[in-house]
């Protein structure tokens, strides 16, 4: 109990220090400043309004302050996070990511 307790600490720990990247400071969907959400379909942070949105498409949205992080969705968010999908679209206008 006390090993899933330090490996979730770690775990939110990660997630805050990934969300304070500069790439990571704005939503990846409207740009707005302060996403406090994670996708985890696509492993990007996103705001309260376009996690609402997220969530009518049945993706899943964790709350960063909530929520607890699996070591895969930490991995994820290293591996991809706003800066990826921003160079994998460069050319897309500031709107919802629908895959």
């Amino acid at each position: 109990m006390k090993r899933k307790v330090e490996e979730d600490e770690k775990n939110e720990k990660i997630v805050r220090n990934l969300m304070k990247l500069p790439s990571n400071r704005r939503c990846i969907n409207c740009n707005s400043q302060g996403p406090q959400y994670v996708c985890t379909n696509f492993s990007t942070f996103v705001c309260a309004t376009c996690s609402g949105i997220h969530r009518e498409f049945s993706h899943r949205v964790k709350s960063v302050s909530m929520a607890t992080f699996t070591a895969e969705d930490v991995a994820a968010l290293r591996e991809c996070g706003n800066e990826v999908i921003n160079h994998q679209l460069p050319n897309r206008q500031t709107q919802l990511i629908i895959f």
